[in-house]
């Protein structure tokens, strides 16, 4: 015979880990129209993994639905304060993926055609070029790499624990 669950153990979506992308998650749902979200988290939101996260927001993805989800995400950060009235935090201080072999190069060139394909604007910068992007990367000991001005990073305990994410349609649980 099947147990069945009390109306406080029940929810019409439960999410597992209440960091950064658990609690938009769990956000975006209530907003939506998901009546009971439920959050379970084995600690302190936004400590776990998310608190120790170098919180990377970037649209240099390596598939075009990694790409779309990282330009979305950027236009969300960007437009969140406005928005919401909440910051997590996200500066845009550009991004670059190296190449440090023969494949490597050749990779990071596929990808950066197949991400200009989708509108993109990476570009590929030579091993001159990068230290441009970083005061402390010698122009030695790689090949060069992908870069995107607008790729950037959030707090990430700050955006897990923001308080818009603790709406009365989520509940922490243990």
């Amino acid at each position: 015979m099947l147990a069945t669950m009390s109306e406080r153990e029940q929810a019409d979506l439960v999410v597992v880990g209440a960091g950064t992308i658990g609690g938009w998650a769990s956000w975006f749902a209530a907003r939506d129209g998901v009546d009971r979200v439920v959050v379970l988290e084995r600690r302190v939101a936004g400590q776990g993994a998310s608190g120790r996260a170098a919180g990377i927001v970037r649209a240099q993805g390596g598939t075009p639905t990694t790409v779309a989800l990282g330009r979305w995400s950027i236009d969300f950060y960007r437009r969140q304060a406005a928005e919401l009235g909440t910051d997590s935090g996200f500066r845009e201080l550009g991004y670059l993926i190296l190449a440090v072999t023969d494949e490597d190069e050749r990779s990071g060139r596929e990808r950066v055609a197949m991400q200009q394909a989708e509108g993109l604007a990476v570009r590929w910068l030579s091993a001159a070029e990068a230290p441009a992007t970083s005061v402390t990367l010698s122009p030695d000991g790689h090949r060069g790499g992908s870069y995107l001005a607008t790729d950037g990073h959030i707090d990430p305990p700050p955006a897990a624990d923001d308080e818009e994410l603790r709406s009365d349609t989520s509940t922490a649980g243990r």
